[in-house]
């Protein structure tokens, strides 16, 4: 029997959305690296949002998790957050693609 086992279900609940959030951050942060923004700023304001986000979303989560039922629920709200932002931060390097193909920038 592992440690995992003997925590408490909150105490799961707790490490199972702290490591999908994690993991969904870093899955992010990393998509940014591979895009190659063009101006390292753009880089450092997607890495500051992406923390800020898993940070609030954690304590948000800790903080549910004494009230029956509430925990898990700002996670599904993440989730399209950050499928949103991938959609946009794509779509950014797109445009900025174009401009760069074509002179604008």
């Amino acid at each position: 029997m592992g440690i995992y086992d003997r925590l408490s279900m909150k105490w799961q609940n707790i490490i199972s959305i702290a490591f999908l959030t994690l993991l969904s951050t870093l899955a992010i942060i990393g998509w940014a690296y591979f895009l190659h923004f063009p101006w390292a700023w753009l880089f450092h304001i997607i890495l500051i949002i992406e923390l800020f986000m898993l940070f609030a979303v954690n304590y948000s989560e800790y903080q549910a998790s004494s009230v029956n039922g509430a925990g898990g629920w700002s996670t599904f709200g993440y989730i399209f957050f950050q499928g949103a932002f991938v959609i946009a931060i794509t779509v950014l390097r797109f445009i900025i693609w174009i401009a760069e193909r074509f002179g604008l920038v």
